[in-house]
């Protein structure tokens, strides 16, 4: 969507949508700031709710804002795609779209996917070119869709589903039942702890000796690219460490692979909790370790 600020201070935005975005519940909330003020303008979907609030200031004569907003329900966003598409077409089209999970079943009606005849199916990208961006670049929304491959049973999947499965996978690997407790896929909660030994567990049981696996292609290599990109940069373990990260408020990670002095392969896992001192210090001190494994050596200490 688009913001365009008014002709004077304090008088409302213009807010343009796209086609496709036009079914969507819209409050402007943002307002035209003094000449040179700061521009901040930003999108709100609270939990539960269906309107999209546009909020913030932007300068009288800045040049329209492009604002790109996350679909809050993709379900729900593809139904009202589908029946704008379908009416431009010609096709007439009764009713509002709404969310299969929405319906009252109540009302007597309930969608039966094995009932209804398939119009189209799509099929995504495979998983070794989903993973990619997933680590490279650590997009959380790609990891809450991918973990529900985890589950099984009838569709729709749920992430207790999801959850359930990724335990029993892990147990199968030799993790025991208290070496994780996870709520989400994204990692983003909390709530969400791992043993180190888990992850080592997983580096050991995913690891590739000849490094062309979706695996160990998706991780970010230090210095090169992803969320390594400006890590590491002119020391051994440049264009050698192979790792995720994880970030969080007082929360700092890195987990994966690396390449020691004498070529042995080291899998490492580091965290650092509730630390005292700044994010950038955390970092320092976790690429320092990483740095002095890439330069060990067993033969010549």
């Amino acid at each position: 969507m688009t913001v365009t600020p008014g002709v004077v201070a304090g008088s409302p935005t213009l807010v343009s949508v796209d086609p496709d975005a036009q079914d969507v519940p819209l409050v402007n909330r943002s307002v035209t700031g003094a000449a040179g003020s700061q521009q901040l303008l930003w999108p709100e979907i609270r939990p539960g709710e269906t309107t999209l609030t546009i909020a913030g200031a932007i300068p009288v004569g800045a040049k329209p804002a492009t604002l790109a907003v996350a679909a809050g329900n993709p379900t729900l966003w593809f139904a009202r795609v589908l029946r704008r598409r379908l009416i431009d077409a010609g096709i007439e089209v009764t009713g509002s779209a709404v969310d299969a999970d929405d319906i009252d079943v109540g009302a007597g009606f309930r969608p039966n996917p094995d009932s209804g005849a398939i119009l189209y199916t799509y099929r995504s990208h495979p998983l070794s070119e989903i993973v990619q961006p997933l680590l490279k670049e650590s997009i959380n929304l790609y990891g809450e869709a991918v973990q529900r491959l985890n589950a099984s049973g009838p569709l729709p999947h749920t992430n207790d589903q999801a959850l359930e499965g990724m335990k029993q996978r892990l147990l199968l690997w030799g993790v025991p039942a208290d070496g994780s407790q996870l709520v989400d896929g994204s990692g983003l909660s909390r709530r969400d702890v791992l043993a180190a030994d888990t992850l080592l567990t997983v580096l050991v049981r995913m690891y590739d000796p000849a490094g062309m696996s979706p695996w160990m292609t998706a991780l970010p290599i230090a210095g090169v690219d992803g969320t390594l990109a400006a890590r590491m940069r002119g020391t051994p373990a440049e264009n050698n460490v192979r790792a995720k990260t994880g970030t969080m408020s007082n929360v700092r990670s890195l987990t994966g692979y690396v390449r020691a002095r004498d070529g042995e392969t080291l899998a490492f896992v580091i965290m650092v909790n509730n630390f005292e001192g700044t994010g950038a210090q955390a970092i320092a001190a976790i690429d320092a370790i990483a740095v002095r494994l890439a330069s060990f050596s067993r033969t010549n200490p």
